[in-house]
């Protein structure tokens, strides 16, 4: 009888090209879970520790299932082809959402007093935002962040744009990274990229360094060892990685706030990354999840809602967030929230989905 390692490798090889509609259920529930959870308890300041940190597991899973969904296919493209393809697919779309942003921005330039007063006399929390609307103030500095993807300066609840540049390099740099581990073994390759995390932390704090170093990691893992370990690997390598978060606790510095470790993210963040993907995998290695649409709609649209998910952001704060926190329970709170979130961003995508295919099929060609 064939060991479990043997018919895994057969399945890899056998369906290589053939699209796997379990990854793009996994990367719809993902972006649910960013937008509609995890957003909502870290920007409403709903939850307590250790429950936050324990929930920041969503960015190594969007990375492994990138990485994973091109482990496959059949990967041929060259360096400028996979630069286009990327440009086209990220970049444009968040050139698409940046220039929407900035006419709000000029928008509330004009109006921003009589916005900031509503503000000030009506949302009665303490969350320490300062608002400021002046887009003539923008900077050289600011004009840079806009164009590499960093964020959009003065516009409300836009620091989840960080991950764009980090992505975008990693997937493009994919190119030599496939073709370094067809030539040589992919645990050698593994181990070498965190070792690599290892050095980087050693010698720089620079955020966008360690992003990238940090996450290609999860990006790696994904191509590599998707659907191609037995159970038996994936709970020996999930124990070594608890093992060491544990002697990271106990010797280094604790566990809470993960937000700590994640920006910029440090070794402990990675070992719970892996973690969690050696935990989930158990998990789900043996279910089939429904094809439901709502998921096949957030995967399909999930990057135009995360990208315009900060206009919602906004509005919840500005007109139902007061509201929303008189409820005692943060349960309840949550739960409205994400609820709230969840339509109003699905509605939305209809008109901002179908904006950036329009500019992308014009521009994009």
């Amino acid at each position: 009888m064939r060991s479990e390692r043997v018919l895994l490798w057969d399945y890899y090889m056998n369906n290589v090209g053939v699209r796997d509609n379990q990854l793009d259920i996994y990367r719809g529930i993902s972006m649910l879970y960013v937008v509609c959870f995890i957003h909502v308890i870290f920007w409403f300041n709903i939850g307590k520790e250790p429950f936050l940190s324990i929930a920041l597991i969503e960015m190594p899973a969007i990375f492994f299932i990138s990485g994973a969904s091109l482990s496959i296919r059949n990967n041929k493209k060259t360096l400028l082809e996979t630069f286009l393809n990327r440009f086209k697919r990220v970049i444009l779309p968040y050139y698409t959402y940046a220039f929407v942003s900035l006419l709000i921005l000029a928008l509330l330039t004009l109006f921003g007093r009589d916005v900031i007063s509503y503000i000030e006399s009506n949302v009665d929390l303490n969350f320490g935002y300062d608002f400021f609307f002046d887009i003539t103030s923008y900077s050289l500095n600011d004009i840079i962040y806009v164009l590499f993807c960093r964020s959009i300066p003065q516009s409300p609840f836009s620091s989840h744009l960080w991950f764009i540049l980090p992505y975008m390099i990693i997937s493009c740099s994919f190119v030599f990274q496939s073709y370094i581990t067809k030539k040589t073994n992919r645990w050698y390759y593994a181990v070498f990229c965190i070792i690599l995390c290892v050095v980087t932390q050693l010698i720089t704090n620079m955020s966008i360094i360690r992003e990238i170093v940090f996450y290609n990691v999860f990006f790696m893992s994904g191509y590599l060892f998707y659907k191609r370990i037995c159970k038996k690997e994936i709970a020996i390598l999930g124990l070594f990685f608890l093992l060491l978060i544990v002697a990271y606790v106990v010797f280094v510095e604790s566990f809470t706030p993960m937000q700590r470790h994640k920006f910029p993210p440090d070794l402990l963040f990675l070992c719970y990354g892996l973690f969690f993907l050696c935990f989930i995998s158990l998990v789900l290695g043996n279910v089939k999840l429904p094809k439901l649409w709502i998921f096949q709609l957030w995967n399909s649209r999930g990057y135009t809602i995360y990208l315009y998910q900060n206009f919602i952001y906004f509005f919840v704060y500005i007109f139902l967030l007061t509201f929303i926190k008189k409820i005692q329970c943060e349960f309840v709170q949550c739960i409205i929230c994400s609820v709230v979130i969840f339509l109003i961003s699905t509605l939305l995508s209809f008109l901002t989905y179908r904006i950036e295919r329009y500019v992308v099929a014009r521009l994009g060609t």
